[in-house]
C-alpha cells in the first residue's frame, strides 16, 4: 500500500497549519486529488475563525452558542401543547401560545431545519421509545406553499426564558444542525429561524460587532454551499458538527462579495437568492425586512 500513489501522498507541516490552523489536526483526505483541491481552496480563502497568539481573526463577527436550552438540564422549562391548552393557553400567530400576558415560543430542534428551510420537519414524540423519543415528520410541498404553515415542535418554552438569552424579540437566528455524519448526503445544514427557543441540537451563531442580515445571508450561503460541504467531508468524521470544526472551514470573506457582475454585485445576487429561499413564511418577516425587502 505504501507504494500505491493513488492512496499515499505527502502532507507537509505547512499543509496541516493551513487546513487546520487552530488544532493542527490531520485532515482526513481520501485521495491525492482531494488533497490538491483542498490545498488550493485554503490557499485562496481564510477559515471562518483563526486563533492567533494575539487573539482571534474572524471573517464574520459572530459568536457561538450550543443552543440556548439544554435538552436535559432545561427540561423543566419545556411544555407540551396539550398541557398549555389544558391550562387555557391559546394558539396565536407565529406558532406561539398565549395566556393573559404570558407567552410561549416553539422550541426548535436540529431535525426541524434543512438548507435555507426552517419548516423542513415537524417532530413527533413517542415517550414509549426509550432509545429516542423523537422522530421527524417531513413537511409536504403543499404545506410549504402555505406561508402561514408552521411545523410542530416537540415543546414550547416561555418567551421570558428565551428573552433572557436572546433579548431582541423581533429578530431571527442563524443556526446549523449539530447532529450529522460524514456518510450523509450533506454534512453541513444551516438555516435562518425566527425568534424562538433553540435546543442544544442546534449550533447558534449570535451577532457580534457589525454583523447584520446582509452578512448573515452571505455566511448562510457559504455554509450551505456544495463546495464547503465537500471540504467538510474531507475533515470531519464525527457524528456532531462542533464549533472547533466549523471555525476551521474556509469561507468567502465579506469583501469577496464586492465583485461585480454587470450592473449588480455578488453580494446582491446572493442576497436575492437567500431571501427567496429563506423567506417562505410570515414568521421570517423580520429577516426579510432586515434585508431591505
Amino acid at each position: 500500500d505504501l507504494e500505491d500513489s493513488a492512496v499515499v501522498f505527502p502532507l507537509s507541516a505547512a499543509d496541516f497549519a493551513r487546513i487546520n490552523p487552530n488544532t493542527g489536526n490531520a485532515p482526513v483526505l481520501r485521495s491525492p486529488a482531494d488533497a490538491a483541491i483542498v490545498r488550493r481552496i485554503y490557499d485562496e480563502h481564510l477559515v471562518l475563525v483563526e486563533h492567533q497568539s494575539d487573539g482571534k481573526v474572524r471573517q464574520y463577527d459572530v459568536s457561538y452558542r450550543q443552543g440556548l436550552f439544554h435538552s436535559q438540564n432545561d427540561a423543566a422549562h419545556f411544555t407540551e401543547a396539550a398541557e398549555l391548552e389544558r391550562d387555557q393557553a391559546y394558539r396565536v400567530t407565529g406558532n406561539r401560545y398565549r395566556r393573559g400576558t404570558d407567552e410561549w415560543l416553539p422550541l426548535y430542534q436540529g431535525r426541524m431545519i434543512y438548507h435555507f428551510d426552517h419548516r423542513a420537519n415537524g417532530v413527533i414524540r413517542n415517550p414509549q421509545n426509550v432509545s429516542n423519543q423523537f422522530s421527524s415528520d417531513p413537511s409536504t410541498d403543499e404545506q410549504r406553499a402555505d406561508p402561514a404553515f408552521h411545523t410542530r415542535p416537540p415543546y414550547w418554552i416561555r418567551a421570558a426564558d428565551t428573552e433572557s438569552r436572546i433579548p431582541n424579540r423581533d429578530s431571527w437566528s442563524l443556526v446549523f444542525r449539530d447532529v450529522t455524519n460524514a456518510t450523509n448526503e450533506r454534512l453541513v445544514i444551516a438555516a435562518i429561524v425566527p425568534w424562538a427557543g433553540l435546543a442544544d441540537t442546534l449550533g447558534v451563531l449570535l451577532a457580534d460587532g457589525d454583523f447584520n442580515a446582509a452578512q448573515a445571508a452571505t455566511l448562510l450561503a457559504n455554509l450551505n454551499s456544495l463546495c464547503l460541504d465537500y471540504v467538510a467531508k474531507q475533515k470531519i468524521q464525527s457524528a456532531h458538527l462542533k464549533w472547533f470544526a466549523v471555525e476551521q472551514l474556509p469561507v468567502i470573506a465579506p469583501a469577496g462579495y464586492e465583485r461585480e457582475f454587470g450592473d449588480t454585485s455578488a453580494r446582491e445576487l446572493v442576497r436575492d437568492h437567500v431571501l427567496r429561499l429563506t423567506y417562505t413564511a410570515h414568521d421570517l418577516a423580520p429577516f426579510a425586512r432586515d434585508l431591505g425587502y
